[in-house]
């Protein structure tokens, strides 16, 4: 009877042991690791919106392996027929100052892209005319229930942001001037703070260049690798509401990189 009840005691005392045991690893896990009850924590790159282009065909796998719902997938209108090898994402149409309106306008709507992106770089434009021309565009969209996002050029952006933000549901700053200068995420703070000053719900949207211009050296660049790239998108992404990823046609591999590791 007495071994009994020691066996009992013993028994006790193990079945404690691999309790408190249990409970300190799971807290340990929940100290070390933040992301355990919330996957998606705002403050990790994997919750950032992206857009990028389909310019090379590599990055296609990529984007169907790691891209969100709400991401961005860039074309212009000799590309449409690029996102029949896309599974996941939302179609943007872009067009330029020497592109057909009209004709880019009808493209999306006979391709159901329900996102349009007037691209328009012009140095020699005045205020007023860029505005009228932002707006213009803005009315035909709004009439065809197209969400609208207009890509000045980056000085347009930051004198006239106030006034561009009133006529487009999106403002793109291109920012490959501004990546590497000291004061770049004070600098992108401020833009979007402008661009969103007489309409709060304008969504701000940046693109970041891959090859950033250098300051000072109007034709000089650096071409970043993917380490220095999701830096400069963890110092602006609570200003922003997507970043674009802007790579040339012939190297993607930096851009592949992010994506890989922001996701």
């Amino acid at each position: 009877m007495k071994n009994n009840n020691l066996i009992k005691i013993f028994l006790f005392i193990i079945l404690i042991l691999i309790l408190f045991l249990f409970i300190r690893q799971t807290n340990k896990k929940s100290t070390l690791d933040p992301n355990l009850s919330n996957p998606t924590a705002p403050d990790k790159p994997s919750s950032i919106r992206i857009a990028t282009n389909l310019q090379n065909e590599n990055i296609v796998d990529t984007l169907n392996k790691y891209a969100n719902a709400d991401d961005i997938i860039e074309v212009r209108a000799r590309e449409v027929n690029k996102l029949n090898s896309i599974k996941i994402g939302k179609p943007l149409l872009i067009y330029g100052k020497n592109d057909d309106q009209q004709e880019s306008f009808k493209t999306a709507i006979l391709n159901n892209i329900k996102i349009i992106g007037y691209n328009l770089e012009d140095a020699r434009i005045s205020k007023d005319e860029l505005v009228n021309k932002e707006k213009e565009a803005y009315e035909v969209a709004k009439e065809n229930g197209l969400f609208y996002v207009f890509a000045p050029l980056a000085i347009h952006a930051e004198k006239y942001g106030a006034e561009l933000g009133q006529n487009a549901d999106a403002v793109v700053i291109q920012l490959r001037n501004y990546q590497l200068m000291d004061n770049f995420s004070e600098k992108v703070k401020e833009m979007s703070e402008n661009i969103k000053m007489n309409n709060k719900n304008v969504e701000v949207w940046v693109q970041l260049d891959i090859n950033a211009r250098i300051p000072g050296e109007q034709d000089a660049r650096k071409k970043l690798t993917s380490d220095e790239l999701i830096k400069q998108i963890e110092q602006i992404d609570e200003y922003v509401d997507l970043i674009s990823l802007y790579y040339p046609p012939s190297d993607p591999d930096v851009v592949i990189d992010v994506i890989t590791q922001i996701r």
